[in-house]
């Protein structure tokens, strides 16, 4: 399997995870009621204050993404989001599950600026459509096995061992080292992915395009 596929593969069991992992409240909501001695109101709150924190957040984290080394800062941001997660089994009432959800919701903003940027410069514009749906649907199948994983297993070490799992394929199963050194050999000439789009661009309007020593792109 061809790199980027590879990477989009890890994509998806990113996003995977990273519904999988917010779900963990809406499932057991029963169980904190009633061991916690939670209200409606309370509930709500915690469902708020995650999608509060996860919708402001992407505003400062895709930033961050274009600023930092990006394999570096998509893979912490697992981590980290995984690791709220866990820590979220540990909370003893109301103010501490406050407190994890809104670090969940930080964390996990950064799913999407880095996943949509390494599609952007790891795929040709004729297949980021399709990237992007196959790591997208990774939103449906985590809800979708969710209540499955808690059903089998306390929470925590399930997120656990996902986030494991997935970092030992990120570093493993897919070398992102090797991300440059078949970004040039499959692109001899040396020209971004836009580059080339532009001079087509600017060729089929008649007019030239020179590549001034424009370097191959590497997503990670």
């Amino acid at each position: 399997m061809a790199l980027k596929w590879r990477l989009c593969a890890l994509l998806f069991l990113a996003t995977t995870l990273n519904y999988l992992d917010r779900q963990t409240v809406s499932i057991l909501a029963p169980t904190l009621q009633k061991e916690l001695n939670l209200d409606n109101t309370a509930l709500g709150w915690l469902f708020a204050v995650f999608y509060y924190a996860y919708t402001f957040s992407q505003v400062i984290v895709g930033p961050l993404m274009d600023r930092f080394h990006l394999r570096w800062a998509f893979g912490m941001a697992v981590v980290l989001w995984s690791a709220v997660s866990i820590a979220t089994g540990l909370a003893t009432g109301f103010v501490g599950l406050v407190v994890f959800r809104l670090l969940l919701g930080i964390a996990e903003a950064a799913n999407w600026p880095g996943a949509t940027r390494i599609v952007a410069r790891t795929f040709e514009p004729a297949q980021r459509s399709l990237a992007n749906g196959f790591f997208t649907s990774g939103t449906s199948v985590g809800a979708l096995i969710a209540p499955h994983s808690y059903s089998l297993s306390r929470p925590p070490w399930v997120g656990a061992a996902l986030s494991s799992s997935w970092a030992a394929a990120a570093s493993s199963g897919s070398r992102f080292g090797s991300c440059r050194q078949q970004a040039r050999s499959s692109n001899p000439s040396g020209t971004t992915i836009h580059a080339r789009a532009m001079r087509r661009r600017r060729n089929s309007r008649g007019s030239s395009f020179r590549s001034s020593g424009a370097r191959v792109s590497c997503p990670c």
